[in-house]
This record gives structure tokens, sequence and C-alpha cells, in this order.
């Protein structure tokens, strides 16, 4: 899967537990692989690589770390941005 798809997968997930105001232990996990590859991508955007680690916190944390939806948004605005 190449970085534009990576992003573009992380950014579904996120909008979706943005609705549902909830997320799976397989989304969570899923959130965390994507993030770690993002992170490791040497061409990445240092504004993004700082938001790619807060949502790889967020992912390590699940259901206990409760986000609200001007978080999602912020996260999802930094990642479109510099797709």
């Amino acid at each position: 899967m190449d970085y534009q798809h990576q992003l573009s997968l992380l950014i579904d997930i996120l909008k979706n537990q943005k609705y549902e105001h909830y997320g799976t232990s397989d989304e969570y996990n899923q959130i965390q692989r994507l993030t770690e590859s993002l992170i490791n991508n040497e061409s990445i955007d240092p504004n993004l690589k700082q938001t790619l680690m807060s949502i790889e916190q967020y992912s390590n944390q699940g259901t206990s770390m409760v986000q609200d939806d001007v978080v999602f948004d912020n996260w999802i605005t930094m990642i479109e941005e510099t797709k």
C-alpha cells in the first residue's frame, strides 16, 4: 500500500470513528499500523509526523482516550492538507 493509500485509509477510519463515536479493536490496531508505517516514512512532512504521533498515541490507548469531534477534525484536516 503506497503513501497516498495509507493516508486515505487513515482518514476513512478516523471519520468513521468520529461519526460512530466508537472504534473497534481492529480499527485501533489498523490505525496503529498505519501511523507507524507513515511515521517511518523519511519524506513525511514534520507537521504531519507530529499529528501522526498524536493519532498513534490515541490508537494505543483505544477507548480509554476519548476524543471530541474537534480533535478528529483537526487530524483529518492536517492529513488532507498534506496529501
